[in-house]
């Protein structure tokens, strides 16, 4: 990553910039004073440069963060308590074309692997690849979600479709109210989910760009569209003005950049976008993937359209 940059850390899922319009690459260092909490060095970063502080119990920490050109800073942290989530989920069979829901699991993970959301999703749905599956949109097409995926935790959505239908209530521990959560985002369309155990408002969700956060839903950003949108009942977009507990939504991105979630309103300084943007000129999201697509061979699918396989038995 080239040129001026922020470094994050992340605590119990909240993350929180802690050197402004530094140098990348940053290193990141900790004395620990709890044992509840540990360093997680991310190699597979979503933004490039940052690393993971975790800890599912409160303790503090001592971190120092120096980047490239060797300015430091250091900061006391503490490992917030996770809160939990709790939802419902209707979900019917995998039989026809439009039996995928998009759906968010606002769950913590600290290896950014799929394997450890489908354990988290097993006494729920199942096996993952035989009662269940998934697919996220990255780089323009719907991929079928493996162990290896590096898009899962809170913030991150997904299409689901199940062999045998389902009307469970899903529970997990999920991100702190007290503080924000980020998602990367690709340049194109991404799915993104609300990553706590509360309903928010859409105008509270806001993007980084040369080291300030922009409200998406102000008028005067030019990077984001500036609307949500989510998968009514018809099966059909409308724009949105919150995401409730496990809702997901598109949201389109002209730039690579980092999305901020945040449960509180108090800071919230824009209007809402349906209110200054004409929506007949904000660009439509891709199609859903297609069940009748699916196949024993086929993992992925091409973009724009959606349709896509997987071999659910």
């Amino acid at each position: 990553l080239v040129g001026k940059a922020t470094a994050y850390v992340t605590v119990g899922g909240v993350s929180q910039p802690v050197l402004d319009g530094g140098l990348a690459p940053f290193s990141l260092s900790m004395l620990e004073s709890s044992s509840s909490v540990s360093l997680l060095t991310d190699a597979t970063a979503r933004d490039g440069f940052q690393q993971k502080l975790v800890g599912e119990s409160v303790g503090t920490a001592s971190i120092t963060v120096q980047d490239a050109s060797g300015q430091e800073l250091s900061l006391a942290v503490s490992s917030l308590s996770a809160d939990v989530a709790d939802f419902y989920v209707d979900m019917p069979a995998l039989t026809s074309s439009v039996d995928y829901k998009m759906i968010t699991f606002p769950f913590l993970v600290s290896s950014l692997a799929g394997s450890e959301l489908f354990s988290e999703l097993s006494s729920t749905f199942g096996t993952y690849g035989e009662d269940y599956i998934l697919y996220a949109y990255q780089n323009g097409n719907y991929e079928k979600m493996t162990e290896t995926s590096v898009n899962v935790g809170p913030g991150y959505a997904y299409w689901m479709g199940l062999l045998n239908s389902a009307n469970v209530t899903v529970t997990g521990a999920t991100s702190s109210q007290s503080g924000e959560v980020q998602v990367q985002l690709e340049a194109g369309w991404n799915m993104i989910g609300n990553p706590y155990s509360v309903a928010i408002e859409t105008a509270t969700i806001a993007y980084y760009k040369s080291g300030e956060s922009i409200l998406v839903e102000d008028a005067a950003q030019s990077d984001l569209g500036h609307v949500f949108w989510e998968l009514n009942s018809a099966d059909e977009y409308d724009p949105i003005s919150s995401l409730g507990v496990g809702h997901a939504a598109w949201i389109y991105s002209s730039i690579e950049t980092n999305l901020i979630f945040s449960a509180s309103t108090v800071s919230t300084k824009a209007r809402f976008a349906s209110d200054s943007v004409d929506l007949s000129e904000e660009p439509q999201p891709p199609a859903f993937p297609r069940a009748s697509a699916l196949s024993a061979s086929s993992s992925g699918s091409s973009s724009g359209g959606g349709g896509g396989g997987c071999l659910l038995r």
